[in-house]
């Protein structure tokens, strides 16, 4: 039977039940089982946990069940039960991970003060850097 194309997130009711990979503004990705879709876009993830990648770590954080407001969503797509991520990247605690990222995140805003200085230094200016790409929350 001919599977027919909905536009935009009617598309996704043919991924109910499948397990998918969701990119929010602000960096985050979440994993879980898709439930629900309403036409707003917002999706409910069930058994979602939210992985958190810094260089060749992550960690998977559980969240349970998971209302996600499709005004927020970047990328969603059906993740391949074939990939194993733990061949490429290492798997480590929530405490590290959390140490990991708060350190990339330090070395990040120093750069970017570093770089402010450098323009100012030559008059010109830069907008604040914590409204720009280096918010990792």
């Amino acid at each position: 039977m001919h599977q027919r194309n909905y536009p935009g997130s009617a598309s996704l009711f043919h991924d109910l039940g499948k397990k998918m990979m969701v990119c929010l503004h602000g960096g985050r990705v979440y994993f879980g089982f898709l439930r629900i879709i309403d036409q707003f876009g917002n999706v409910v993830l069930h058994q979602a946990f939210e992985r958190i990648h810094v260089d060749k770590k992550f960690c998977d954080i559980p969240q349970g069940i998971l209302m996600i407001r499709g005004e927020n969503i970047i990328l969603i797509g059906e993740v391949d039960e074939n990939c194993n991520i733990e061949e490429q990247l290492e798997l480590v605690s929530e405490k590290e991970i959390y140490a990991l990222q708060a350190e990339r995140t330090a070395a990040r805003k120093a750069l970017s003060k570093r770089r402010a200085q450098l323009f100012a230094a030559r008059g010109l200016g830069l907008p604040d850097p914590s409204d720009l790409l280096f918010d990792d929350t």
